[in-house]
């Protein structure tokens, strides 16, 4: 395997540079005094790319961008999030081999492996569309005469996920596919 090659490919395919910035709040960050962070494929060493870590101040903002998307985004029903989640599932299906090869790339893992990743994100994202129809409460009796007992399903908050190297796709698609159906 040619990796520098294959590393071209991927990049062409996705319009990257030899630096990627920051996407968050809706808008590309870059420049001011971010550290740039190289990462290295466990295959042979070789530089997959670069990318400018956020600082303090982007942290801030992403949370500040995400209480206001949060507020909205809880609002919309269970059926319609599932819907996004169903067109997310899709969108992988379509750039499955070119995802699995950016994970066979980053974690050496084979094309096959890299590729169950990402199937494994689909399946989720799938199950979760599921989900979504059956957000549903229960209505039960007291023991006073007067009063019923209700249990809901609602939106708990904003959800962040840290995902291990050697599942960096699986992993985080456990929790927030089904977080973002539940309107977190």
């Amino acid at each position: 395997m040619d990796i520098k090659k294959e590393i071209e490919t991927v990049f062409k395919e996705l319009g990257l540079q030899e630096t990627n910035h920051g996407s968050f709040s809706g808008k590309w960050h870059s420049g001011g005094k971010r550290d740039i962070y190289t990462s290295y494929s466990p295959i042979d060493g070789t530089a997959l790319g670069k990318v400018e870590l956020s600082t303090k101040d982007d942290y801030e903002e992403i949370m500040a961008h995400l209480q206001t998307s949060y507020s909205k985004w809880s609002e919309v029903p269970g059926p319609k999030r599932g819907f996004v989640i169903k067109e997310i599932g899709d969108e992988l299906l379509r750039k499955k081999s070119l995802l699995g090869k950016i994970v066979s790339l980053e974690t050496g893992k084979t094309q096959v492996e890299g590729e169950g990743e990402i199937q494994e994100m689909i399946d989720i994202a799938y199950f979760a569309t599921g989900v979504s129809r059956q957000l549903y409460g229960l209505t039960m009796t007291s023991e006073r005469p007067e009063h019923r007992l209700s249990e809901q399903w609602i939106p708990m908050g904003i959800v962040g996920v840290i995902s291990a190297f050697n599942f960096p796709s699986a992993v985080w698609s456990w929790n927030s596919f089904i977080a973002a159906v539940c309107g977190d």
